[in-house]
């Protein structure tokens, strides 16, 4: 089937809030025409510079690739902080959207969190230990409401 844009190229993605078909390259100009129109709603064409915060997940890919293509004469500056987090934001990647960023002309500034910080931040993601219930009728049942 046919990208329903410029009926040409085979189709290759499905846009659901649209229902068009798109191939690679119209489904790249249609991302990067949003990303243009939020970034003339939002005054950036006016700006000297901008901070864009990456991960480097594929959102982070994607919005600086697309705001590289868009902004040009704007100075882009991308600041990725490593977390500490095992397994996550390792050094090979952040050396990978480093050369990413690059190529695209974006300055990436590196930042780090504490290993105290890290340490505490893993906790966030574990499920709170449960309490005993204090309720009324836990009480009443026996309950100490301790944990």
């Amino acid at each position: 089937m046919n990208c329903d844009v410029c009926k040409v190229r085979e189709a290759e993605v499905f846009h659901p809030h649209t229902g068009r078909r798109l191939c690679k390259e119209c489904f790249i100009n249609d991302v990067r025409e949003r990303v243009r129109q939020e970034a003339e709603r939002q005054g950036l064409f006016k700006a000297r510079k901008v901070l864009l915060a990456v991960s480097g997940g594929k959102d982070s890919y994607v919005l600086a690739d697309a705001l590289a293509e868009v902004l040009k004469g704007v100075k882009l500056i991308a600041y990725n902080i490593t977390e500490g987090i095992s397994g996550y934001n390792r050094e090979e990647h952040v050396a990978k959207l480093e050369g990413f960023l690059r190529e695209r002309g974006i300055e990436l500034l590196k930042g780090s969190s504490s290993p105290k910080w890290a340490t505490r931040s893993t906790r966030w993601f574990r499920p709170p230990k449960r309490r005993a219930s204090t309720s009324p009728h836990a009480r009443s049942a026996g309950a100490s409401g301790g944990s």
